[in-house]
């Protein structure tokens, strides 16, 4: 065996190794189902009126039905929910925080009319209420201010959830 052949040969039972490796850690009829939903633009529209508003307790009851059918299940608002109506800026946005919390959102991207309240509330109303705030395309020098994404890992499937705000914060982000 020249050297040429003994490289091929430790490179193929490598790969004979890591393949065995994989099909006992990731069989191949494996499933997971994963159930993302997303809600955007609410407003302050936080109750269900027929025809009109979803409202945050008929959104909790799609979320606790595809609970039962899933093995991860993902909610995110997109945006512009905590500004731009008066219940939900009545108490700068933690009334409306505080329905997401208890519908089982698992996080939030940044819209602009988000930014009422200016970034550092932002940052304080993202750490009480728990919900990861996500804009990737919101920085200060070279760091992003909020999350740029959120990573599940459910069965050997990764899932990354991210962020941007669409246009420049309206109010901008100082406060």
């Amino acid at each position: 065996m020249n050297k040429f052949d003994r490289i091929l040969a430790v490179i193929l039972a490598v790969i004979a190794g890591a393949a065995i490796i994989a099909r006992a850690v990731i069989p191949p009829d494996r499933h997971v189902a994963v159930s993302c939903v997303f809600t955007s633009n609410i407003q302050g529209n936080a109750l269900y009126i027929s025809g009109e508003n979803a409202g945050y307790e008929k959104i909790a009851g799609i979320r606790a039905q595809l609970e039962d059918k899933s093995d991860l299940t993902i909610l995110i608002d997109s945006g512009g929910c905590l500004g731009a109506s008066a219940f939900a800026e009545e108490n700068s946005g933690k009334d409306i925080l505080s329905l997401m919390v208890s519908a089982g959102y698992s996080g939030m991207s940044l819209g602009k009319t988000d930014y009422v309240y200016g970034t550092e509330r932002l940052r304080q109303l993202s750490k009480e209420s728990g919900i990861p705030f996500l804009a990737a395309n919101i920085v200060s020098g070279t760091d992003t201010v909020f999350k740029d994404c959120i990573e599940y890992n459910e069965g050997g499937l990764i899932v990354l959830i991210t962020g941007v705000c669409d246009t420049l914060p309206m109010y901008g982000t100082e406060g």
